[in-house]
């Protein structure tokens, strides 16, 4: 049995449309709101992000991670809604693809933002999974198929996004869990596709960004559709961009009273270049930047192809040319911290590991509290284990970026070097957690309890967060 009979609530966001001239705002009244209430659904969101962090790499490069969640809060703050949460996620996948998932939760495919041409293009898929959260897509979706188990919600849809990369587990999965379920098929309607592209255009607009990058997008995926046939992945072939849609949304577009601002992209295509940092070799990225560097680019592309260059060769031991490539951008762009944290890697990769704490120590100064430098900087104590230099702002940090899984990583190792085993273990254990890896967390929660040296007050409190996981740990196990 196929999974895609199952049921479907991965929201796709190429699903083909026929626009009405006129679609009226969905009523947002106390039926929708049945399904699920705010706190289940933030519940299942938790859920379903940790059992997709069990089978997949996300990326936590911290440049990547910080672009992305703001490019997503820029959009979403044009909506004005104070009850609506949201969380940008970037999954190491080199497919075109992008979800909209219970909880506020959007995870795109770092092929996707490679795929885009500019940062429109990818802010016109970020504004479409916004909406489908916003207006109650999913819960109205919830609504028709009347499943209220949400512990096997989760896994269901855990097991369907599974499917697509490994069919037999995905499909084992399935199988032995849910042969009881009723084997309801849940999708957006119509109607919530129109609603999604709609509003979504508006939301572009409002938020400074061109909304002819919804069409455009289109435009080259229906271009892929023609080109690759029957070769085309799953996620196209069952969502076909169609003409009607094309024209329809750059209909919508023409008709807005908009004004095109020019604006700077160098941040988005220096995003593009480190996920190819990322995913690519070495070799292959330095023989890729050189050749780029001969095209006709634009300003920002060509910027940011010298700095994929330069950390290609990096990559390659080739420091020297990579420092010379790294302070000619910086003479260019010297706030831009994407070279600032480049040229202290540059720095501690060729031994001088006093001049790269020195930058960023500099830096973070200039930029307090920096999500970025305060990240690269711990690590860089740790390294020459300084720990107690890291551990203060790792701390303080920690306030405002509680579910940031890496801190937690950071965080971990340096109270570890510092003598405090018990906190170690309680930010170890939540790494694991928020990487969907529950029952090693509970191990780590068990070590710190039995320590000798914590007072009864950390005891309590690690006892609680205990039950809170060996709670949750039990559903998972049904899944």
């Amino acid at each position: 049995m196929q999974a895609r009979f199952f049921l479907i609530l991965v929201l796709a966001f190429f699903a083909p449309v026929i626009w009405a001239e006129n679609i009226n705002l969905p009523n947002m009244g106390e039926k929708s709101s049945l399904v699920l209430s705010p706190l289940e659904e933030k519940r299942l969101g938790e859920q379903i992000m940790r059992t997709l962090k069990r089978h997949y790499f996300f990326v936590e490069d911290p440049e990547v991670t910080e672009y992305f969640s703001n490019l997503g809060y820029r959009l979403a703050s044009e909506l004005n809604q104070l009850d609506h949460k949201y969380a940008f996620h970037v999954m190491r996948e080199p497919a075109i693809n992008a979800l909209a998932l219970p909880g506020g939760n959007i995870v795109v495919h770092s092929g996707l933002i490679r795929a885009a041409q500019d940062e429109n293009e990818l802010a016109s898929v970020v504004a479409h999974e916004i909406v489908h959260i916003s207006q109650g897509h999913i819960n109205r979706a919830l609504e028709r198929g009347n499943l209220a188990n949400m512990s096997a919600l989760a896994g269901f849809i855990g097991a369907i996004i599974l499917a697509g990369q490994n069919p037999e587990l995905g499909q084992a999965m399935l199988s032995a869990t849910y042969a009881g379920l009723i084997q309801m098929q849940i999708n957006f309607t119509r109607e919530n596709e129109q609603e999604a592209d709609r509003i979504g255009i508006d939301l572009l607009t409002r938020s400074g960004f061109d909304p002819m990058g919804m069409p455009q997008f289109f435009e080259r995926l229906q271009q892929a559709t023609r080109i690759y046939g029957q070769e085309l992945p799953e996620f196209l072939r069952t969502h076909p961009v169609t003409t009607a849609r094309i024209a329809d949304a750059r209909n919508r577009v023409e008709t807005l009273n908009y004004r095109k601002k020019t604006k700077s992209q160098l941040e988005f295509y220096l995003i593009q270049a480190k996920l190819r940092l990322i995913a690519d070799s070495s070799i292959e990225n330095e023989k890729y930047f050189h050749a780029l560097l001969e095209d006709k680019l634009s300003k920002s592309q060509l910027i940011a192809t010298k700095y994929g260059y330069a950390m290609a060769l990096l990559d390659n031991k080739k420091a020297l040319q990579a420092k010379s490539i790294m302070l000619e951008l910086l003479q260019q762009a010297s706030n831009n911290l994407i070279f600032v944290t480049a040229l202290a890697r540059i720095a501690w990769e060729t031994n001088a590991q006093g001049e790269a704490i020195t930058i960023l120590k500099k830096a973070l100064a200039l930029n307090p509290n920096n999500h970025i430098l305060v990240l690269n900087l711990a690590d860089y104590y740790l390294q020459r284990d300084e720990a107690k230099y890291a551990l203060p702002f790792l701390r303080t940090h920690m306030r405002h970026h509680a579910e940031t899984p890496y801190l937690y990583h950071l965080l971990s190792r340096a109270e570890g070097a510092t003598g405090s085993l018990s906190a170690a273990h309680r930010a170890r254990a939540e790494y694991f957690y928020l990487n969907g890896q529950t029952f090693a967390a509970i191990e780590q929660l068990k070590i710190a309890k039995d320590l000798r040296n914590i007072n009864e007050y950390q005891r309590l409190k690690i006892e609680t967060r205990l039950k809170q996981l060996e709670e949750i740990a039990l559903q998972e196990k049904q899944i």
